[in-house]
């Protein structure tokens, strides 16, 4: 089996719907929109009658919920993709 590589990854857009910030973190959209009400995630910004969400703004909930674990910045699944 050929290992990963990081042009096999998508590229994920800046401004994601929940459905697609759902599959971006890797949990169900169910899961994703009942972790936006308990604050885990960013509410989101409206556009119209739709809402979004920023990648970076989902990295940095990711980063922070990391930081509150003590895991390290060093992401090594990441870094063997690089």
């Amino acid at each position: 089996m050929a290992s990963l590589q990081p042009s096999d990854l998508p590229s994920w857009p800046r401004r994601m719907s929940a459905a697609l910030a759902a599959a971006y973190l890797g949990i169900s959209e169910a899961k994703f929109r009942t972790d936006v009400a308990s604050g885990r995630y960013p509410k989101g910004m409206p556009d119209g009658r739709r809402r979004f969400w920023i990648k970076d703004d989902l990295d940095a909930a990711i980063d922070a919920e990391r930081a509150g674990h003590g895991i390290e910045d060093a992401d090594p699944y990441m870094d063997a993709l690089r």
